[in-house]
């Protein structure tokens, strides 16, 4: 990464009255999570479910549990406890809640692990994409309604044996007494619940309100085929000129079309970057 760039971005961020988040899976590998390796601290932390289920990694653990109620709570509970309740800020968090300071944020995150609101960010100006292991919904879908999951995730995690948790502990509907899930949906803007309709509308009155002023947006390891999160902030800023771009991936740093002029990209380890950066 050369150093002009950095300056450059350093300079953006500190002039802004807004910056947009964009955040995807090489956030958390940044900061030591990979959910694609069965590296060190899977076959440490997961390696009694990954026994029993055969999974190779953290994803595949997720996913493969999913038609089984008690597997899938064993996963997701476990991942809650660890990735999220766990989580401490680490080199790429702490120097951006720094460079932000009081700024006007948003955040739209495909992450599920709500470490952006752990980190500091309002629950208010966060967007989960898909969905969120701090929250629970009615299995059977009775109302949108989302329920704090950290006390079932403690208890859950407590029960776990064979891979599955204790089917008596999890948690019921208050209205139909189904039983509750963690609440993912990777398809969930395709249909988005009240919350989510919610947090656009922040985003929208935010970007609104700094109408005319500078706005930096922040893509931090955002896959190009995450069509999702890189749409809503390409929407969010679209036909606003004072903008700058800024594409944080480890090695496939693409810009969003109609953005190219107002791009910066940095390659190359998003931790060290931000470490400069302060």
């Amino acid at each position: 990464m050369k150093r002009e760039e950095l300056e450059a971005v350093r300079k953006a961020i500190r002039e802004a009255s807004l910056v947009l988040i964009g955040a995807s899976n090489g956030l958390d590998m940044a900061e030591g999570l990979n959910i694609f390796a069965p590296d060190a601290h899977y076959l440490q932390s997961y390696g009694d479910l990954a026994k029993v289920s055969g999974a190779r990694c953290i994803l595949e653990g997720l996913a493969s549990a999913t038609k089984d109620p008690l597997r899938s709570w064993a996963w997701g509970a476990r991942f809650a406890r660890l990735e999220w309740l766990g989580y401490e800020s680490g080199p790429v968090m702490e120097p951006l809640r720094t460079l932000l300071g009081e700024k006007d944020a948003f955040a739209i995150t495909s992450n599920i692990d709500s470490r952006l609101k752990s980190a500091g960010f309002s629950s208010e100006h966060v967007l989960e994409t898909e969905g969120s292991v701090s929250e629970m919904v009615c299995s059977s879908h009775c109302r949108e309604e989302r329920y704090p999951s950290e006390g079932a995730v403690r208890t859950l995690d407590a029960s776990i044996a064979a891979g599955r948790v204790d089917a008596s502990l999890i948690p019921v509907c208050p209205h139909c007494g189904a039983p509750l899930e963690l609440a993912l949906d990777e398809a969930r803007m395709l249909h988005p619940d009240a919350e989510a309709l919610r947090r656009l509308d922040t985003l929208r009155q935010l970007c609104d309100r700094h109408k005319g002023r500078s706005i930096v947006v922040l893509e931090l390891g955002v896959g190009r085929y995450n069509g999702t999160v890189k749409q809503l902030l390409a929407k969010a800023v679209a036909g606003r000129r004072n903008v700058t771009y800024v594409v944080f991936n480890y090695s496939d740093v693409v810009f969003p079309a109609g953005f190219e002029d107002r791009c910066i990209g940095i390659g190359g380890d998003m931790a060290e970057a931000f470490q400069e950066l302060l």
